[in-house]
């Protein structure tokens, strides 16, 4: 068996025993679709299931933990185009499993501070990454960073809560910026990735929900449509 299929293989069971875990704390997996946009519910009698989307999203980079979803020219492209705009002095990245965006981003930007985050308690395992939930933000976040980056929203339980808490943490004239690829799309939701969106269904639901605005679109360097990051700035 090569490593590619025994790779996909461990991912099927892998999402399997993740739809198990959920059936058994909240039953029948529960999607609602709006504008572009579609989530799994974490909620129960409306209480959030805390526990149970801690424990899945643990086991899920676990079993990802030498996966990078990230793409480098991708990261450099947006690298640029901050710096361009400003002096890059501090860089925030979400979800970053095994901390491959902080050491790109310090590669590319070697004087700025980089800090990422996990939910998962291998966190420690990866320098400039500390293990914390990316729905809440430190006090001393606030207006702290010049770019705020993730690959990793579609591992929300609620969006609102997650984008209005990272453009808070957005400085003065500094980015909110988004990756979106065919796997972030609403059709691919499960309990490991809740949130899904069309880029369009992505940029409306910012515009509406926080106070950021898109100002660009990155694209891949070989044209590819279906891998690109969206920036947003305050209005």
């Amino acid at each position: 068996m090569s490593l590619k299929i025994a790779e996909k293989i461990k991912r099927w069971v892998g999402r399997q025993r993740d739809k198990k875990q959920y059936a058994q704390s909240l039953g029948r997996i529960k999607l609602s679709e709006n504008e572009g946009t579609a989530l799994v519910s974490y909620f129960k009698d409306g209480k959030l299931d805390y526990d149970t989307y801690k424990a899945i999203q643990q086991a899920g980079n676990i079993r990802k933990i030498d996966l990078v979803s990230a793409e480098k020219k991708m990261l450099r492209q947006l690298a640029e185009f901050a710096s361009q705009k400003m002096n890059v002095t501090s860089v925030l990245c979400h979800g970053t499993r095994n901390g491959t965006e902080q050491k790109w981003f310090k590669e590319f930007l070697p004087a700025a501070s980089v800090l990422g985050t996990e939910i998962s308690e291998t966190a420690t395992r990866f320098p400039n990454t500390i293990q914390w939930d990316f729905h809440d933000a430190k006090p001393e976040w606030q207006k702290a960073f010049d770019f705020v980056y993730s690959n990793s929203w579609d591992h929300t339980y609620d969006p609102k809560k997650l984008f209005s808490a990272w453009a808070d943490c957005v400085s003065q004239n500094g980015f909110l910026a988004l990756e979106h690829t065919d796997g972030h799309l609403p059709k691919k939701r499960g309990p490991l990735d809740p949130f899904g969106a069309t880029l369009d269904g992505l940029i409306h639901f910012i515009e509406s929900n926080t106070s950021m605005r898109k100002v660009d679109v990155l694209l891949a360097e070989d044209g590819r449509k279906n891998r690109s990051i969206i920036v947003f700035t305050s209005k």
